[in-house]
């Protein structure tokens, strides 16, 4: 499965998640990772959640959704300071 359909099921996730939101996605070449932001209706709020290339390479569809699910990534999301996650090979970081 290509990486554009493994985040095509991350945006379907968070689109459950995060009903009545809108989910724009991005490849940030520069830093190697994907983009998706998690827009609130009245677009006061924002959260990022940013995957690693390799992240996403090295699991399948299955794999990243069962781990966004385990890890309980809306709660995450929404109890950071900053509303932005970041997951990658070696673990899950919050950023500024």
């Amino acid at each position: 499965m290509s990486p554009e359909e493994k985040i095509s099921n991350v945006i379907a996730l968070l689109e459950s998640e995060f009903p009545n939101h809108e989910v724009p996605y991005q490849y940030n070449f520069d830093r190697g990772l994907h983009d998706l932001r998690i827009d609130a209706p009245e677009k006061l709020a924002k959260h990022h959640l940013r995957l690693s290339e390799q992240y996403v390479e090295d699991r399948s569809a299955d794999e990243i959704i069962e781990h966004l699910k385990g890890i309980g990534v809306k709660d995450l999301l929404q109890k950071s300071a900053t509303g932005n996650i970041f997951i990658n090979t070696s673990g899950l970081f919050y950023e500024d």
